[in-house]
């Protein structure tokens, strides 16, 4: 098995970072690429490298001429991230019971220059009627970007656009607030949310 070069594009990456706590602690290097050449990138796997580090391996979608994507480019161990639930409540609201969940994410960054970062999280998703969801605040507000509050949005999925400044360690660290409540009648019963104990 051999590697032959077909084509060389030069694109110009526009870097970001994203971080989903709620998943994985780590935060992942990203980048919007458009394909500006003539030719059609079909799907297959790509190795990715940062200078001539070699930082993971990633499935390329079809990309059209013309088409933006985004690349991953690994883990990057100088941004860390963390998710904590700070407060719960329980009230009655006549028939219904109404649980408040306060949560808390802290962004530090060991970066010696400001970073672009989406930071994600998300709300329980009822399937039924009776089960109701609500965001109630946050801290910043949530990213205003048009397709995330077309496609994501609508599905409870939050996202933040920061930017996070060298230095913000310790209490300095960047942090996101926010509160959500579940409101459904006292004789129902939801067994499988679950949620991290205060830290």
């Amino acid at each position: 098995e051999q590697l032959i070069e077909v084509a060389r594009i030069e694109m110009a990456p526009d870097y970001f970072y994203k971080a989903v706590p709620v998943l994985t602690p780590h935060v992942y290097r990203q980048a919007n690429l458009t394909n500006k050449s003539e030719y059609v990138l079909l799907p297959g796997e790509a190795t990715m490298y940062v200078g001539k580090d070699f930082v993971g391996r990633m499935t390329l979608p079809l990309v059209a001429i013309g088409e933006q994507f985004v690349a991953g480019f690994g883990v990057d161990p100088q941004l860390q991230v963390a998710r904590a639930m700070v407060n719960k409540t329980r009230t009655l609201q006549g028939a219904n019971q109404v649980y408040a969940y306060d949560y808390r994410l802290r962004v530090s960054s060991y970066k010696t220059s400001p970073v672009k970062l989406q930071l994600w999280d998300r709300l329980p998703k009822a399937d039924a009627e009776s089960v109701g969801v609500s965001l109630i605040k946050t801290s910043p507000e949530l990213s205003q970007d048009p397709g995330y509050l077309r496609d994501e949005r609508p599905e409870n999925l939050l996202r933040w656009d920061l930017t996070i400044e060298p230095g913000m360690t310790g209490e300095k660290a960047k942090e996101v607030n926010y509160q959500f409540k579940l409101e459904y009648a006292r004789e129902v019963s939801i067994g499988n949310f679950r949620s991290e104990q205060k830290k």
